[in-house]
């Protein structure tokens, strides 16, 4: 499990939003996507 990963997913739980959160990290929307899936396909959740 990456850091990057978790500090995506609680930024985007924080904001809402997948772009904003991207934005705050300053990466695409779909790489915050893509951190997000993966730590979920991870953790066997959905």
């Amino acid at each position: 499990m990456h850091l990057r990963n978790v500090e995506l997913f609680c930024e985007v739980a924080s904001r809402s939003s997948f772009s904003k959160a991207a934005e705050a990290h300053q990466v695409s929307q779909s790489a915050a996507s893509q951190a997000v899936q993966t730590l979920e396909d991870r953790r066997g959740t959905v």
